[in-house]
């Protein structure tokens, strides 16, 4: 029996596979701090890109509409820990990737 965390694990798998198709470089996954997790750290042209995984089509829309404001101030937090502890002066966003059984959306620089 597959899990939510097995669907996960899979989903952040494919999300890091599509990225790194579009040329973007893996820095670390599952990274932790207090504020929260970052599902992917992934580099692209000098910038820093903190990546929120959702897997499956939500019943609520789509993966960045199913990021509310609360998880993203949790993961501007989480990116704001990260930066400080291993590259301070780096330029960052936030993206969101959907992983669904017909495919892979991606949204570039969430915001609050």
């Amino acid at each position: 029996m597959r899990t939510s965390y097995d669907s996960g694990l899979a989903g952040e798998s494919a999300a890091r596979e599509y990225l790194e198709k579009k040329g973007y470089k893996f820095v670390a996954s599952r990274w932790r701090c207090p504020y929260g997790e970052i599902d992917l750290v992934m580099k692209m042209k000098g910038t820093i890109v903190f990546v929120e995984v959702k897997v499956g089509a939500g019943s609520i829309g789509s993966g960045a509409e199913r990021i509310d404001s609360r998880k993203l101030l949790r993961l501007t937090r989480s990116a704001d820990a990260y930066l400080r502890e291993n590259c301070p002066s780096a330029l960052y966003r936030l993206d969101a990737v959907e992983v669904r059984p017909d495919g892979v959306s991606h949204w570039e620089n969430l915001t609050i």
